[in-house]
């Protein structure tokens, strides 16, 4: 069983009100906009874009925050690049925070299935991101807690190179497994004015809601339940001995 959302709204109901950020939550730059086409999707973390009058202030990596009377969006900016149509602007786009937890982590195999899932979700974000001993990797104002536990889990992770006992994964893909597998999710959310960033990790009770997908507001949509037969799944097999790709299968 497969389920598919993919929500795109144009949300011109409100000007939008743009606060940028730096790493320490100080406030740099804010702009007003009328509109955006916003796109967010858990399993494959999108960017989207806004234009704006350029401003040498703005970085990569900066938070951003998008706000009116109906919706807020919070996000880091992913990318900035100088608009050629609209001569004095800037495109930037941003990516929900989850993103930021997008790099390689190392894991140690036989981990999986050691104590809940939620603890050592919880325990690579302190790794990596809290207690790092780089610590420009660290995350200022970032705290994570466990609020559920699950017990059982294993994403089948296998050693690279033999007699190692260890990998090197996406965090990512760890994160999008957990929700695919054990519906254990990261709730992120960032109070500015106190300069926190609180990640909750596990299942949540959230009441349930109706998406009424023909509104004029929403402009693409697309809703799948179903098992799909005819996806094609591909097997790569490395060399463990330099990790070189050595065959492709696909199979359906």
């Amino acid at each position: 069983m497969r389920l598919e959302l993919e929500w795109r709204l144009r949300l011109n109901m409100q000007p939008f009100n743009i606060e940028i950020f730096d790493r320490s939550f100080n406030l740099v730059q804010h702009y007003n906009i009328e509109n955006i086409d916003y796109k967010f999707d858990y399993l494959s973390i999108q960017e989207n874009v806004f234009l704006v009058p350029f401003n040498e202030l703005v970085q990569k990596g900066y938070y951003v925050r998008l706000k009116n009377d109906v919706h807020e969006f919070v996000g880091y900016i992913s990318s900035l690049s100088v608009d050629e149509s609209v001569e004095g602007y800037t495109n930037i786009g941003f990516r929900p925070l989850m993103g930021l937890f997008d790099t390689d982590i190392m894991v140690t195999v036989a981990s999986q299935g050691v104590g809940d899932l939620e603890t050592f979700i919880e325990n690579r974000i302190k790794d990596y991101f809290i207690n790092n001993a780089d610590s420009s990797q660290n995350i200022f104002g970032l705290s994570v807690e466990s609020i559920s536990s699950t017990s059982g889990w294993n994403f089948f992770i296998t050693e690279e190179t033999e007699g190692t006992g260890k990998a090197i994964v996406s965090f990512m893909s760890i994160i999008q497994a957990a929700l695919t597998k054990y519906s254990v999710v990261l709730f992120i959310d960032v109070d500015f004015q106190n300069k926190q960033i609180k990640c909750k990790i596990g299942n949540k009770n959230i009441a349930s809601f109706t998406i009424e997908a023909d509104l004029p507001s929403v402009i693409s949509r697309s809703v799948i339940v179903n098992e799909n037969k005819s996806d094609v799944n591909k097997l790569i097999i490395y060399d463990k001995s330099n990790l070189s790709s050595v065959n492709l299968l696909s199979a359906f």
